[in-house]
């Protein structure tokens, strides 16, 4: 089982050009490609294309020679069928050129058929930064996971011969631009090491720290349907999904579950509680290991004072120095980035397929993805192993630890290879929990997660605050066996689901149910039931920081989820496994925070 990383050199002699998505000087109708460095570049997206190009027209060219026979859509990815994503195997990066250029333009003109002349508003101004005949070297990297040396090499072979296929890069080959001139490349071939019979599970809890090689997109909810939006947040299902497809490519399989058909005599025991692992989200840090913290909603300000406020130890409304409180939706400064969130760069980059024929684009196949592109910054995520028996945790932990050596593949939907980094032991977060309780037997509980967390059973438009109450009231009964009850809280709610989601999750089942989650930044007071004492309740609020809060009673009964926590992930993406229902308690800036000058509202 080997990782390969493949240098590319293209020497392009210009004038060369692709097109940006961003709008450049006044003036300019074409804008060249620049990337958050400022240096021009080809998108490794375009590579892939032109590659997919010439594999296949060196397949109608070359049929009898008897080593080329490219696997395109195992190497390159499928193209999607009914709104399903495929994998890919092979993972190019954009080729930057670091070397100075001089700007310049061009123009370009249409002729009107009848007049010989210029056509009505049919000028074109290109930003042209590389000079007509002069060379130009750009640079860029090939991953790709495989079972052994010998496939590596086929495939090397086979991306060399389909590069020097290929005659022009960019726009405006039609008129000469991004002749190919020369191709050069380099390899570097590691091989995964065995499992260390020697290594043990630290007794803390144990950080990844993730880094993508390549602009990735995690999609939120869809602008429009060929606009995707990325958060900052790696969800550890994305984590374990990319996990899951390297670990297939080491095994020469395609498609991304770890199921028995997966061959690997090495990592038996990983493969035997694979959905055992628990994974938290992964969020952006300037520091490594360290995982900021979800503010919660009951933070407050008054106005004319930036100082923060936290109101959910009060009994009821009130004011603030004789003032009213505004929460975070009125709030006009960010203040997460107190408590240790970075500012996370951003680009936007559009796409197209080209049609085979005419080689153009295609009708109807514009997309546009929001990108994060690599930085100097980590995606520090929790990995957890409580679930398995602990007389099998230590060989799970260094056959994960040998698997991920060497990083993972295919995170996100740009599919970009990443570095994994162990931070043993971890690093402390922001601000720490403390499952000591307060006042004696109460827990403030703030997810640091949206979450599954209540039925929606009998809510509708005109449900109001008692029955919404009522669902949160029973969420946690269900949770804490009736040991633990809702004091207050402060939450928001939004709905997940879509085509997507119901053909994975709820097929064949004949009601869909869009999931209803309860927010990251929701916060509940609760406090034990009369015949409970504090130390269950300690012990119970404990186990959920350690494993993050389950599915259970209404939730599972309402959206058909099974018992079986290593199942429940082929019924719900929103499972603790896969980093959802993460959970701070009691932090200090409850009580810190508190406000000391107050009006009840009551008393007005």
């Amino acid at each position: 089982m080997i990782k390969a990383t493949m240098t590319i050199n293209l020497t392009l002699t210009g004038p060369i050009l692709t097109q940006s998505s961003a709008p450049g000087d006044w003036g300019l109708d074409l804008v060249a490609a620049r990337n958050t460095e400022d240096k021009l570049y080809l998108p490794g997206t375009l590579l892939v294309g032109k590659l997919r190009q010439a594999w296949q027209e060196l397949q109608d060219a070359v049929s009898e020679a008897h080593w080329f026979s490219p696997k395109i859509d195992q190497w390159l990815g499928k193209y999607s069928e009914h709104g399903l994503p495929n994998t890919k195997q092979l993972f190019f990066s954009d080729l930057v050129y670091r070397g100075e250029c001089q700007t310049t333009t061009h123009s370009r003109i249409k002729i009107d058929a009848k007049r010989g002349a210029v056509d009505k508003h049919q000028m074109a101004l290109i930003e042209s930064p590389f000079l007509t005949g002069k060379d130009y070297q750009f640079t860029g990297e090939l991953h790709f996971f495989t079972i052994d040396e010998t496939e590596a090499s086929v495939i090397i072979r086979h991306v060399i011969a389909g590069l020097n296929w290929t005659a022009q890069l960019g726009a405006m080959r039609s008129v000469g631009f991004g002749r190919i001139k020369n191709v050069e490349y380099s390899n570097t071939i590691k091989a995964l090491p065995e499992p260390n019979p020697q290594a043990q599970i630290p007794a803390e809890n144990i950080v990844l720290s993730i880094r993508p090689l390549y602009p990735f997109c995690i999609t939120g909810k869809p602008v429009a349907d060929n606009l995707f939006e990325s958060v900052s947040i790696i969800p550890g299902g994305a984590v374990l999904g990319a996990i899951a497809t390297t670990w297939n490519q080491l095994c020469n399989r395609s498609g991304g579950q770890v199921d028995d058909g997966l061959d690997d005599k090495q990592r038996p025991t990983l493969k035997k509680y694979f959905s055992h692992i628990r994974i938290s989200h992964a969020l952006p840090s300037e520091q490594l290991g360290v995982r900021p913290l979800i503010l919660p909603l009951s933070l407050t300000k008054v106005p004319d004072d930036k100082t923060l406020y936290d109101v959910i130890l009060l009994d009821g409304p009130c004011l603030i120095n004789e003032k009213a409180p505004e929460f975070a939706v009125d709030w006009k400064h960010d203040a997460n980035a107190d408590y240790g969130w970075p500012t996370v760069t951003k680009e936007l980059r559009t796409r197209t397929a080209i049609d085979p024929n005419t080689l153009r684009s295609a009708d109807n196949e514009l997309f546009s993805y929001e990108q994060i592109p690599p930085s100097t910054l980590s995606w520090n995520t929790q990995l957890d192993l409580s679930r398995i028996p602990e007389v099998d945790r230590n060989a799970v932990y260094r056959e994960l630890q040998s698997l991920l050596s060497h990083g993972i593949a295919a995170l996100s939907k740009t599919k970009t290879p990443a570095s994994v980094e162990w931070i043993l032991p971890s690093a402390q977060a922001t601000q720490k929990s403390d499952a000591t309780p307060l006042n004696g037997n109460q827990w403030i509980v703030t997810l640091q997660t949206d979450t599954l967390l209540g039925a929606p059973t009998g809510l509708d438009e005109s449900s109001g605050q008692a029955e919404l109450h009522a669902m949160y009231a029973e969420a946690w009964q269900d949770l804490s066996d009736n040991k633990l009850q809702l004091v207050r809280y402060f939450a928001r709610q939004r709905l997940s689901g879509g085509k997507y989601r119901r053909s994975i999750f709820q097929a064949g089942k004949k009601d869909y149910r869009p999931w209803l989650l309860t927010e990251a930044g929701s916060v509940f007071l609760l406090q034990t039931t009369k015949d409970t004492n504090k130390e269950d309740g300690k012990k119970l609020i404990g186990q959920w920081l350690s494993q993050g809060l389950p599915l259970k009673g209404a939730v599972l009964n309402y959206y058909g989820i099974g018992p079986d926590l290593a199942k429940q992930w082929q019924d719900c993406p929103f499972i603790a496994q896969n980093g959802y229902g993460e959970i701070a308690v009691n932090l200090q800036l409850h009580t810190q925070l508190k406000p000391e000058y107050i009006t009840p509202i009551h008393s007005l």
